[in-house]
């Protein structure tokens, strides 16, 4: 059957445009847009967020309070100040810092300069919540902390050398008693008793409808994947087939497996001549080695396409991914348009190139339909789901509501809205097909939402993971803390809580690469393939019921609690 129908599919060029790594966003949190600040001159704007933290005073709209008080380690100060306002004191390097507001907003900004100069500007921290914090690099000199506020305030500023567990535990609690989006259901407890951040904030969150709040250890790195795509490794992810083999679903490109032409589809053999179900944890990590020490080893695979033994030595290094995993164009003798096809793995900073240039290649190869492949994309930037959306759906969408976030209710003035925009290049389809499993998460479900309220949208598949909320992540010590701060609905006041229901039922054919091998399309793009030209579902799905959720947080998805699943 899958040979018959391949054979009424003509495939053009594949462009394979490149591949990336999965687990990407804030510690398994969306990553919502952050503001940084770069000072510059007011005068074009001086009512905007640019214009902070004691930077030109064109327009009269920031002054500098002239202290230089050193707060020396274990200390704190206090202060107020008008709107407008910044005050400047000394902090001695490697340190936190941390601001808390009394009343109102103030912010905080470390600069290695009492002047306010871009280049010298070491950590801003400008969230709306109760405390900001800011660690103080500990390989300058002498380092300023700026505190400004646009609005009257009073705080208090304070400086630790103090990274222990217990210091990093009681962060945690503040955080989450203040701006968590369940911080009303967070229960009151002993930081001190807790023996990591972890096991104390598995305490905290509100397990029921949010798995996903926690803390991890390497906040650099989770920054450095977000913005640039990098991340250490050896750039493969395996999942088990029906015959329990462990079946590679996609490598990266510039990775050391990726290089070494290790694809998805391939069989996992073994690890230098020892069967693979063999290697206990502890012996596998050995022999990995450590990131300052990768040790190379040899690696057996089966080509998944020709049944050949694969061997060949891999060594983790760094690397950058790529996030769109291929792209190709589909035609068919009984229809008369072309299908477009894209696999889109994370919602990183560096997808907004990669999506253009995959949208160009489909859009010259004459495509009238589009089947958007999110299978494993755990989500990402908001702001690159909303782009994608608006190049969807055409500048008619432009200015239409996308999406609407929620905060709890001590933080109900920051509720705020993103509408579509006009973007280029344009598809401007009023359907598209997305292929889905529990991994299609966080960003991948804001898209799919955002746009069902105004075109066609097919979800085939299975059932989506249902990440609800956005984060961005605050750090300490090191750590860094992705608490879910606010929960998103469409223009229907719909909720993806719950995971989104496909309309058809298609299975992960993992036996076969993107797109199809020798032996024929693989099987969910093929059913893809086949509702677009034919509107048959090989499996529907009868019963589809939106989650639907008031302007009130604490109301229960009407599907039920959110699945307990690995959000990256």
């Amino acid at each position: 059957m899958i040979v018959r129908k391949f054979l009424r599919w003509g495939l053009l060029p594949l462009i394979v445009v490149g591949i990336t790594a999965c687990g990407g966003g804030s510690g398994g949190g969306e990553a919502e847009e952050e503001v940084v600040v770069l000072p510059t001159s007011c005068d074009s704007d001086p009512a905007s967020i640019e214009c902070q933290a004691g930077g030109s005073n064109e327009g009269g709209q920031t002054t500098d309070v002239v202290n230089l008080e050193t707060i020396a380690i274990g200390a704190t100060a206090s202060g107020a100040l008008a709107g407008g306002e910044a005050i400047i004191y000394r902090v001695p390097a490697g340190t936190e810092v941390i601001l808390s507001a009394l009343t109102g907003n103030p912010n905080l900004f470390l600069y290695s300069s009492e002047a306010v100069i871009e280049e010298n500007l070491l950590c801003s921290a400008n969230r709306p919540f109760a405390e900001d914090s800011c660690a103080a690099p500990d390989d300058v000199g002498d380092v300023y902390a700026h505190v400004f506020s646009r609005e009257p305030s009073t705080y208090t500023i304070g400086v630790s050398a103090d990274c222990s567990v217990g210091a990093v535990n009681q962060w945690v609690y503040r955080n989450m008693k203040d701006y968590y989006i369940y911080a009303d259901r967070v229960p009151d407890v002993d930081p001190a008793s807790y023996a990591s951040p972890s096991e104390l904030v598995r305490d905290l969150r509100f397990f029921e409808l949010d798995p996903y709040t926690g803390v991890s250890d390497d906040a650099a790195g989770q920054q450095a994947f977000l913005e640039e795509g990098m991340t250490f490794g050896l750039g493969f992810t395996t999942r088990r087939d029906a015959n329990n083999n462990p079946r590679v679903i996609f490598s990266y490109d510039d990775s050391p497996a990726g290089r070494a032409g290790i694809k998805r589809g391939d069989i996992l053999v073994g690890l230098n001549n020892e069967l693979w179900g063999e290697i206990s944890n502890e012996r596998f990590f050995q022999m990995l080695g450590t990131e300052d020490n990768p040790l190379p080893n040899s690696w057996q695979f089966i080509d998944g396409e020709t049944g050949d033994p694969i061997s060949v030595t891999l060594t983790q290094a760094q690397f950058r991914v790529n996030t769109v995993l291929h792209t190709g164009t589909y035609t068919n003798p009984s229809f008369d348009g072309r299908t477009g096809y894209i696999v889109f793995n994370e919602f990183l900073r560096i997808s907004e190139a990669e999506l253009d240039a995959s949208i160009n290649q489909i859009l010259a190869a004459g495509a009238t339909e589009l089947i958007l492949d999110l299978r494993y994309n755990p989500g990402g930037f908001t702001s690159i789901a909303r782009k994608l959306a608006s190049q969807i759906g055409g500048a008619d969408l432009a200015d239409n509501l996308l999406v609407r976030y929620e905060y709890n209710s001590k933080y109900t003035s920051q509720n705020f809205e993103r509408n579509f925009v006009a973007e280029s290049p344009v598809l401007n389809f009023d359907r598209v097909v997305v292929l889905t499993t529990g991994r299609t998460a966080s960003s991948s479900e804001l898209l799919i939402n955002a746009l069902s309220p105004y075109i066609d949208v097919v979800v085939m598949g299975q059932r989506t993971e249902g990440k609800a909320f956005i984060s961005v992540a605050n750090q300490y010590c090191g750590r860094s803390l992705s608490a879910m701060e606010a929960q998103g609905v469409n223009a229907d006041g719909i909720s993806v809580a719950g995971g989104i229901p496909p309309n058809c039922f298609a299975a992960d054919d993992i036996t076969r690469d993107f797109g199809g091998t020798a032996d024929g399309i693989e099987g969910m793009l093929e059913s893809a393939l086949d509702y677009v030209v034919f509107g048959v579902c090989d499996a529907p799905v009868l019963i589809k019921q939106p989650t639907v959720f008031s302007s009130r947080l604490d109301v229960r998805p009407f599907t039920g609690a959110v699945e307990d699943s690995n959000p990256n």
